[in-house]
């Protein structure tokens, strides 16, 4: 803990020292005296709960507003516009200054730039799909809003705020009723008013409630926004019936297969060298990151026939395929860009006892 603290405190230190002229930010944990502590996370609510506590004089601000990157072997994740939308609404209410998404644009991970474990798209489902075309109805109803915050940025961020908890309608007693569950924020400046309810319940899914005399229902996990005159001007959970114009032309014939030998050998290709070594060597230190692939071979010798278990120690992020005798046995996948140690779990089918010549092949998915 106290070279972890050193070390933030070095940081700080270093971007003071190079004098730009600008704020420094320090996000997603501890941060230094002389930066500014910022938030990471897929809803910054509690955060922003508690920022002006712990971190008083500083401008409440997010820079990473998490979606989710793509990862091999699991399906495509996309988080609900009406979601994103409600964490970004209830961050302005509750005084946000700053916001960025990670990510707008799903963007590309060219070879293995990003991390392990992570697909060329990297994150697809943003706002604009990795290829530039726009996500809806994500697209406009993200869009949408940030309009209206731009147009109203001078009193979200010069008004007075007053935050109130709004009477809702208990259908049970049949009464009306407060909760902290349902909150108005209300921005005033110069006689123009915008006004946020937020309903930050999971349950029921919508409510009733009343606002200066108005009845507005308010659906679960949503924030409605009105203007100086109390008219709806948005509803986080209202998207609009917009779909993605993602479309692919296939052009040309079907592909046709070919496999040859590769004429590469040690001579030919530096990279087939040949390393004899007493126990296996990590494939990193070998290969130094020019291939995603190191073949090891040995010999073993076998006392029993039939189905065998055969656990291999490696790490996240890593494919594995083994060979006896050069056929096929069984393979392994981990795909998770997390870094962590794991043991691979395979199964050799031996048909006579003796000595049985070993292959593994081992593909990385990255490096951690």
């Amino acid at each position: 803990e106290p070279l972890f603290r050193s070390y933030v405190a070095w940081c700080g230190e270093l971007a003071e020292s190079l004098n730009t002229g600008t704020p420094w930010v320090m996000c997603n944990g501890a941060s230094a005296n002389n930066t500014i502590n910022t938030c990471n996370g897929c809803d910054c609510s509690e955060y922003a709960d508690n920022h002006a506590k712990k971190f008083s004089g500083q401008p409440l601000m997010w820079t990473e507003l998490w979606q989710k990157h793509e990862n091999w072997g699991n399906a495509q994740f996309e988080r609900d516009p009406r979601d994103i939308a409600y964490v970004v609404a209830q961050w302005i209410a509750k005084g946000g200054s700053h916001f960025n998404y990670y990510m707008w644009h799903g963007g590309n991970n060219y070879e293995r730039f990003a991390a392990a474990g992570i697909t060329q798209f990297y994150q697809d489902n943003a706002v604009l799909h990795s290829d530039g075309t726009r996500n809806e109805p994500k697209f406009t109803h993200l869009g949408t809003l940030h309009h209206l915050l731009g147009d109203n940025s001078y009193l979200l961020l010069h008004g007075n705020v007053t935050v109130s908890p709004l009477s809702y309608w208990d259908g049970t007693e049949n009464r009306w009723d407060k909760a902290p569950d349902q909150l108005a924020y209300e921005f005033k400046l110069k006689g123009k008013s915008l006004s946020f309810l937020v309903n930050s319940a999971a349950t029921p899914a919508f409510v009733s409630v009343m606002y200066h005399g108005k009845n507005v229902t308010l659906h679960n996990h949503s924030v409605v926004i009105l203007d100086s005159s109390l008219t709806p001007i948005y509803d986080t959970y209202e998207t609009p019936v917009l779909f993605s114009s993602q479309a692919y032309d296939v052009r040309g014939d079907a592909l046709a297969w070919m496999a040859w030998h590769d004429a590469c050998n040690a001579s030919t290709c530096p990279l087939l060298q040949q390393i004899r070594s007493s126990s296996p060597l990590e494939q990193i230190k070998v290969t130094k990151d020019v291939t995603e692939y190191l073949w090891y071979r040995t010999n073993v010798t076998v006392h029993k026939t039939g189905a065998l278990k055969l656990t291999i120690g490696t790490i996240t992020s890593n494919h594995i395929i083994v060979y006896l005798d050069g056929k096929l046995q069984d393979q392994f996948s981990n795909d998770s860009p997390s870094y962590g140690k794991i043991k691979a779990f395979l199964t050799l089918n031996v048909s006579s006892e003796g000595i049985h010549q070993l292959d593994v092949l081992s593909v990385s998915v990255g490096i951690q």
